[in-house]
């Protein structure tokens, strides 16, 4: 936008200034014209005068004294009584034609090349005022494109920001009308857009546990009681065909409650590497966090839900003695990123969720969040502290 502004405003100063000068260009060349005609006259003139005195007085004018009377490019042609006298340098540009009282012609003649020369000297003024305008133009253009422009790039970058990382800067009012007025539709769109996503995540949430939480329940009361010695063959095979109905009822809620913007694909090794890089350089303490190899895991997830559960996962740890370490990996069907401590486990083994809409906890709403992505975080029931995310592997 800002080179488009400065481009217009430069080319209306450049066409405003060739409006001046091709016409003053043109007017300075007719006046230097003028002038010459006025000194040839002046000096056609002067020669008559001369040469009618030495012929009055018996001396006719030779070349020599002819040539004494010219100035640079002049030159002269007398014809009287028969005798042509030619002094100077003869051309056709200016031609003026003086009757000698004694019944000859004067002709005095004036080069163009000194014309030339003197319309480049009454112009070059001109030249370097329009240059001088046109590069003051440029400057000006430059300041004002780039005050026109910036509330249109800080606009440009807050929307950036929203649709990349789910987060818009807050915009100060604009005193231009028309970009106050789009950062107020912005601001609208982004509260707008945060609430319905915050409902969403909800909703997904809570359909997830309210769904998940007694399928699973179910399908392992059914496997453990088609294995219990009481039960007979043909009561095992119904009830092992009713675990694969329930593997089918848990697929239909995992395709059901999948956000729309789970549909691209990204490398979950290396999202989970630039979300720690992206934690290590905003946490206060400096912790260091080891993250171990990953091999290529392409999933289909919300990257900006995933690094906000990471960040509390790893929040979880930011005071614990020693190293925080980070691994990601392929556990069956699904996908685990384990984040742990030196530490001893501070909290029971188990799934992480959210009491209910008062409960603010940072790991409680990451648990919500991970339900949200179909998966769910848990305490591993391990003598160290360990935090496990587990999604579904969905490439």
């Amino acid at each position: 936008m800002r080179e488009r502004l400065v481009v217009a405003f430069v080319g209306l100063t450049l066409v405003s200034l060739a409006l001046f000068a091709v016409p003053r260009a043109y007017a300075t060349a007719d006046l230097v014209a003028a002038q010459d005609q006025r000194s040839a006259e002046r000096t056609a003139a002067l020669l008559a005068d001369v040469v009618d005195a030495r012929l009055e007085a018996g001396r006719p004018p030779t070349e020599e004294t002819l040539a004494e009377l010219l100035g640079a490019g002049e030159g002269v042609r007398l014809v009287s009584d028969g005798a042509v006298v030619t002094a100077g340098t003869l051309s056709d540009d200016v031609v003026v034609t003086t009757d000698l009282d004694s019944g000859g012609t004067l002709t005095v003649t004036t080069s163009s090349a000194g014309t030339q020369d003197r319309v480049a000297d009454a112009l070059l003024p001109l030249v370097l005022l329009v240059l001088l305008l046109g590069l003051f133009a440029g400057l000006v253009g430059l300041y004002l494109a780039d005050r026109l422009a910036r509330p249109f790039r800080a606009l440009a970058d807050a929307t950036d920001s929203f649709t990349g990382q789910g987060t818009a800067p807050d915009l100060p009012p604009f005193s231009i009308p028309e970009a106050e007025r789009l950062r107020v539709a912005l601001g609208s769109a982004v509260v707008r857009i945060a609430r319905q996503e915050q409902r969403e995540r909800q909703l997904a949430a809570q359909a997830s546990h309210e769904l998940r939480t007694p399928v699973t329940a179910l399908r392992l009361s059914l496997e453990d009681l088609s294995m219990w010695p009481e039960t007979t063959p043909g009561v095992a095979s119904e009830l092992t065909r009713a675990v694969s109905e329930l593997d089918r009822l848990d697929a239909a809620v995992t395709q059901l409650l999948e956000r729309p913007d789970d549909g691209a694909a990204v490398d979950l090794g290396r999202l989970v590497a630039h979300g720690v890089e992206r934690w290590s350089d905003s946490s206060e303490q400096r912790a260091t966090v080891v993250m171990g190899e990953t091999e290529p895991l392409p999933t289909r997830i919300d990257p900006h839900q995933l690094l906000v559960v990471l960040e509390a996962m790893l929040d979880d740890s930011r005071d614990a003695p020693g190293p925080i370490e980070v691994a990601v990996r392929a556990v069956g069907a699904g996908v685990e990123i384990r984040v742990g401590d030196a530490g001893p486990r501070r909290m029971d083994p188990g799934h992480v969720h959210r009491l209910g809409p008062d409960d603010e906890d940072p790991l409680s709403v990451a648990g919500e969040r991970a339900e949200a992505l179909g998966g769910h975080l848990r305490v591993d029931d391990t003598d160290r502290h360990y935090l496990v995310l587990t999604l579904p592997h969905r490439d």
